[in-house]
């Protein structure tokens, strides 16, 4: 870097889009995978679901993730700054070089190794909870009550102040529905969105939604970051050879066979019926 605010940004960028959601992948798999409703089970691990994996639905949860972030960092440094350091001659190549990056994590790096749950969320879940998810939340529904009130007000200054950032999560999800076409495999896309404002109150919602459900899971610490699990694998020479964490791999790659299946039936149109 050259200077100290683009380390600052890459020290950011790392943090956020890297170790954010490697969170927001660990809370969404004990969303998909533990039952609150049954009794704790602390001998249980659970491996963490990987984006390429996934069923669009669960993939869609991920993006707004992804797009609440990187459009955070785009408002802390500045779409002009991000063109600067990336080499970009627009705003909208600065902002395709941050989520492509993102991309790359959840679809080269994460998507390519077995990782557990206890592990990513080893610090605590309560911890990553308020410091990791809550944080990328509460800045994502502020700013979408700024527009509303601005919109309300007919706050022309105000609503100015958010046209980038409503702008910018427009553009994100208008990215990643491209890039589910041009996978082939999912049976059925998402319809595109009819504005800005449609695309940035549905991101918003998908990140509130998972904020609040994850909640509970602080209260099941010792089940899901249990340090016997941790000891167990370091005696075995490594999660790897866990039998409680190969048996996890196996049922995952089980799940991810049934949804392979159905990938393979003909598509249906965008808005129609489909699992995946």
């Amino acid at each position: 870097p050259d200077s100290q605010s683009e380390a600052e940004y890459l020290s950011e960028r790392k943090f956020s889009l890297v170790n954010g959601m490697h969170t927001v992948l660990a809370f969404l798999t004990l969303r998909c995978s533990c039952d609150l409703a049954a009794a704790p089970d602390a001998r249980r691990e659970y491996v963490l679901l990987k984006y390429s994996e996934m069923a669009r639905e669960e993939q869609r949860t991920c993006e707004a993730w992804l797009a609440v972030r990187a459009a955070r960092l785009v408002d802390t440094f500045g779409s002009e700054a991000l063109a600067a350091w990336h080499g970009c001659g627009s705003a909208e190549e600065a902002w395709d070089e941050l989520l492509s990056f993102g991309e790359c994590v959840l679809e080269e790096r994460f998507s390519c190794i077995d990782d557990v749950v206890s592990r990513v969320l080893g610090g605590g879940v309560a911890n990553r909870w308020l410091t990791r998810l809550r944080p990328a939340q509460e800045w994502a529904s502020a700013r979408e009550e700024g527009r509303r009130c601005a919109a309300e007000r007919f706050d022309a200054s105000a609503a100015a102040a958010e046209a980038e950032t409503l702008r910018f999560l427009g553009h994100a999800m208008a990215r990643f529905r491209r890039r589910a076409v041009e996978r082939v495999y999912h049976r059925q896309v998402e319809a595109e969105f009819e504005s800005d404002e449609a695309a940035a109150a549905w991101v918003v919602a998908q990140v509130e939604e998972l904020t609040r459900s994850s909640r509970a899971f602080c209260k099941r610490e010792v089940e899901i970051t249990h340090k016997s699990l941790i000891k167990e694998q370091r005696k075995l020479g490594g999660k790897a050879k866990s039998p409680r964490v190969q048996a996890a791999v196996e049922q995952r790659r089980a799940a991810f066979d049934q949804l392979t299946a159905a990938r393979g039936a003909p598509r249906t149109p965008a808005g129609g019926d489909g699992d995946g």
